[in-house]
C-alpha cells in the first residue's frame, strides 16, 4: 500500500508538546478540540478518554478512498468517451437522414415542375 509521507510525518502544533509525532486522529463525536490530530501528550491531555484512530489506520482509509475515487473517475471518463462516440454517430446519422430528405424533396420539386 502506498505511504502518505505527509500524514506519517505530521508533528504536533501545540507549543508545549515540542513537535511530537502525531500518533492518532480523534474520532470522538463529542470532541470539541479544534485540532483532531493527537500526539502522545494530546492523547492524555486534550483527547483524554476520546476515541482515537491510529494515524496508520487513517492513512490506510485515505489511500483506499483515493483508489476508489480514481476508479470512479476512470469509469466516468470511459462513460463520457462512449457518450461522445454515440453522439457523433447520432449526428452523422441525422446528417445522412437530412441529405436523403433533401434528395427526396428535390425529386418531388422536380416532379411538380414537370407537371
Amino acid at each position: 500500500m502506498e505511504s502518505n509521507n505527509e500524514l506519517n510525518n505530521l508533528t504536533c502544533q501545540i507549543k508545549e508538546h515540542s513537535n511530537l509525532k502525531i500518533i492518532g486522529f480523534c474520532i470522538d463525536q463529542n470532541c470539541n478540540a479544534n485540532n483532531k490530530f493527537a500526539c502522545q501528550e494530546c492523547f492524555f491531555d486534550i483527547h483524554s478518554g476520546h476515541k482515537l484512530m491510529k494515524i496508520e489506520k487513517l492513512n490506510s482509509i485515505i489511500q483506499n478512498k483515493l483508489k476508489d475515487y480514481k476508479i470512479i473517475v476512470e469509469n466516468e471518463k470511459k462513460k463520457n468517451e462512449l457518450y461522445e462516440r454515440y453522439e457523433k454517430l447520432q449526428l452523422a446519422h441525422l446528417e445522412e437522414l437530412k441529405q436523403k430528405l433533401l434528395v427526396k424533396l428535390m425529386q418531388k420539386l422536380m416532379n411538380i415542375k414537370k407537371k
